[in-house]
């Protein structure tokens, strides 16, 4: 049998008295009693601890919910998503700084998060036969066309897709 959490330490059960917690009206988490209970004082105290105060005071009658596994699936996916979206504010706070220090960086990191999608995108497309993300890339490499001065380019792949887009309209059969 575990020793009593409250032996030779009063203050202790008079500082979980002093909450006030009553347990017949409402629930309360091991966590925040523990906390409560940690503020201002020189020991650190458990949940294990705290559990076994109350089973203590209050007999085994208490009754210890725990979270569902929805509920901490919830907790954990929303303290991984801020982390996340910290990490990626930083990282783009870091890309930039980068660039304005290197070229060949910031040319890299264009080709990266740029031009390698589009290509990317092209070649799986030509290999899976996805014509709808044929077109989407299509059209993304055309503003580069644009961009690399490529005349024919530029003249003649927005007609070929106005004419893949039409391709329904002139033969509903295909």
């Amino acid at each position: 049998m575990e020793e009593s959490v409250t032996d030779g330490d009063n203050s202790f059960k008079a500082r979980f008295v002093a909450l006030g917690i009553n347990f017949s009206r409402s629930a309360h988490s091991l966590t925040s009693i523990r906390d409560r209970l940690n503020e201002g004082s020189a020991g650190i105290v458990s949940n294990r601890t705290v559990k076994q105060l109350i089973i203590e005071m209050y007999g085994d009658a208490v009754c210890f919910t725990y979270l569902s596994n929805k509920r901490i699936s919830q907790m954990v996916w929303n303290t991984t998503k801020e982390r996340a979206d910290t990490i990626q504010a930083a990282f783009q706070v870091y890309l930039k700084e980068r660039a304005s220090r290197s070229q060949s960086f910031d040319y890299w990191n264009t080709y990266v998060s740029d031009l390698y999608p589009i290509v990317r995108d092209l070649t799986n497309s030509l290999r899976s036969g996805d014509w709808i993300l044929y077109l989407s890339a299509m059209e993304r490499a055309t503003s580069l066309f644009f961009f690399f001065g490529r005349t024919n380019y530029c003249r003649w792949t927005p007609l070929f897709l106005q004419d893949c887009y039409q391709l329904k309209d002139k033969f509903p059969l295909l």
